[in-house]
């Protein structure tokens, strides 16, 4: 906001964007070294995939899958 020195702004106006809630949602973990999961990662993107988050944690790649059922179950 020009002007406001970062406080006491005023919003006239905001757009927010609300999303359905998936139907599905699966959480997984493999452990995996970093390279391993770098080439996952490339080769996952090349396919649909209802991939909603993916962390590198700990020596482990933590994949979040969400959307209707049978699309998260074949991809599990």
């Amino acid at each position: 906001m020009a002007g406001s020195y970062g406080c006491l702004g005023v919003l006239t106006e905001i757009s927010m964007k609300v999303l359905p809630r998936p139907r599905a949602t699966l959480s997984l973990r493999r452990e995996i070294s970093l390279q391993e999961a770098m080439n996952e990662i490339a080769q996952w993107q090349l396919q649909p995939l209802p991939i909603s988050g993916l962390c590198y944690f700990d020596n482990a790649l933590w994949i979040r899958l969400e959307g209707g059922e049978g699309s998260v179950k074949s991809s599990a």
